[in-house]
């Protein structure tokens, strides 16, 4: 299972960069610019320099609890649609002679939308504080559309149409107001403050070209500069005024997952039988290896990678209250089905347990939803711990 063990240790450290990056004291205001500006500007003139760490700038923009932070490692640039599977009759086979009935599968690919992720708070003592994302007043949705020339020239990375209004600038807020704020389009005043530099090259080493790409209105690494955050945890200094909220912003949710204890190929064809409502055919491709489209007739999206590992994605409306509740729980009912029937056919079969273990999810305040001991409990995590105690603060503060 060293593959495994691989995995879950480069996702583990994706979110202590994020953990190390943005744990810090407060800055001090330097200086004050009366004049609003677009959150754009805020980036431009950064970079360019005429802004600099201290300054206290209002800008506006949706503020949201919501980034692109954590590229799955069961991510693709492209996804099955929903399948469907139609009788189209009886005939006659020549071959058996007898009467068969006739069917059809038909799928399409869709593009595969970048999940959303929400980071746990933070705790220091200054207190308990939140990352939360500013986007510029042009957003309008976490889903986006394709880039023609990034599916022209087979990208791996992904084929999403990455504009500058996905492109957020993170904010560092006191708990007690992000749930007051967030989901809404913001008038705010905050503090530019710097990314510790001496966490810039461990961050880097951990950013895909998307996650880059969805970096670049705060984080440049060749730019002078390097990258800024907005500061909203001085009372003294910060200022919000809610101006809209919007009854609708669609996103991509996600829980990824491995069995612990399946370590050969014998075990797969029962694996894959226990896909939730999965039609009788998978993909997979010689340029991804490993990699397994299972082909459902569902909401849900499932990616197999080798070895064991799952993700299942489901897209919804994150405002919509009912709608959102009746997405997570078809994503916690396919999941359950998935561990419970899979556990199930290799008892059967092999008399052995297949243990399903959650390693990562869109939000680990839902973690239990989906294991009574939350997720990161698998024996592949202690393992890397042994090797790796210095992730052990990382694992704890996502289970908090």
């Amino acid at each position: 299972m060293k593959k495994t063990l691989s995995t879950i240790e480069a996702s583990i450290k994706i979110f202590d960069t994020i953990r190390r990056l943005w744990i810090r004291d407060k800055s001090k205001v330097l200086n004050r610019i009366r004049e609003p500006l677009r959150l754009e500007k805020v980036t431009d003139d950064f970079f360019n320099s005429y802004i600099n760490y201290g300054a206290l700038i209002t800008t506006s923009g949706y503020l949201s609890n919501y980034g692109y932070s954590y590229r799955p490692r069961t991510y693709m640039a492209t996804i099955p649609d929903r399948g469907k599977d139609e009788k189209l009759g009886l005939k006659y086979d020549e071959k058996v002679k007898r009467v068969v009935e006739e069917r059809q599968m038909t799928v399409k690919y869709r593009l595969f939308q970048f999940p959303i992720q929400i980071i746990p708070p933070f705790e220091s003592e200054l207190g308990r504080y939140r990352l939360m994302y500013l986007y510029p007043e042009g957003f309008f949705s976490f889903i986006l559309t394709k880039d023609e020339e990034k599916e022209k020239k087979k990208s791996l990375s992904d084929h999403l149409k990455i504009t500058s209004s996905n492109m957020a600038v993170p904010v560092l807020m006191d708990e007690s107001n992000c749930d007051k704020f967030s989901n809404s389009f913001v008038k705010i005043t905050a503090l530019i403050s710097p990314i510790p530099s001496e966490q810039i090259e461990y961050f880097s080493q951990f950013l895909c070209d998307t996650r880059r790409r969805f970096s670049y209105n705060y984080f440049r690494p060749f730019s002078p500069n390097l990258g800024f955050c907005l500061d909203c945890r001085n009372y003294l200094d910060f200022d919000i005024i809610v101006q809209s909220r919007p009854e609708s912003i669609s996103g991509a949710l996600y829980i990824e997952a491995h069995f612990e204890n399946l370590d050969n190929d014998k075990y797969q064809r029962l694996i894959d039988k226990a896909v939730p409502n999965r039609l009788n055919f998978n993909l997979a491709y010689a340029g991804h290896p490993g990699i397994t489209h299972y082909i459902t007739d569902s909401d849900i999206s499932v990616i197999g990678i080798e070895p064991y590992t799952y993700g299942f994605y489901i897209e919804t409306d994150i405002i919509d209250n009912r709608k959102f509740e009746t997405s997570l729980r078809k994503l916690q009912a396919s999941y359950d089905t998935f561990r419970k029937k899979a556990n199930s056919l290799v008892r059967s079969e092999f008399n052995t347990e297949a243990k399903l273990k959650p390693d990562f999810v869109f939000d680990f305040r839902r973690q239990k939803l989906f294991h009574p001991d939350g997720v990161l409990v698998s024996q592949e995590v202690s393992n890397i711990l042994e090797k790796n105690p210095n992730l052990i603060d990382t694992i704890k503060w996502l289970k908090q």
